[in-house]
């Protein structure tokens, strides 16, 4: 018999990876993002990522992550970027949003943690 856990942790799964397109890599996280047929829209709360906290929320015209949090220890700024080019939007702070229009064929987003320089973290 399976546990309820097991089950809504595959299907919590299913929701984050499959619909969202996360994908993790060495460098960054990638987004390819689709709305199930019937919906108006999608949000995935708290993604944690290399020391922040995101939530994901898209519908057929634009995706926007919201950074919730950012640890002291994560000494970078959260970076979004369009995979087809344009310029990468960082979030510093909770609270700042980033936004991106989407295309009606696929669009692919990078998600990286990018350190500045300047030795501030981007904050």
């Amino acid at each position: 018999m399976r546990s309820c856990r097991g089950t809504a942790g595959g299907f919590l799964q299913t929701v984050t990876f499959g619909f969202t397109g996360l994908r993790i890599h060495d460098d960054s996280l990638r987004l390819r993002p689709k709305l199930i047929e019937g919906t108006t829209a999608m949000r995935v709360r708290g993604v944690h990522y290399r020391g922040h906290a995101f939530d994901v929320r898209y519908d057929r015209l634009q995706l926007e992550l919201q950074l919730i949090e950012a640890s002291a220890e994560a000494r970078c700024a959260l970076c979004v970027s369009d995979e087809e080019g344009g310029t990468p939007q960082c979030l510093h702070s909770p609270g700042e949003i980033a936004s991106f229009k989407l295309r009606a064929n696929a669009s692919t987003f990078a998600v990286r943690c990018i350190v500045h320089d300047d030795g501030s973290g981007g904050r």
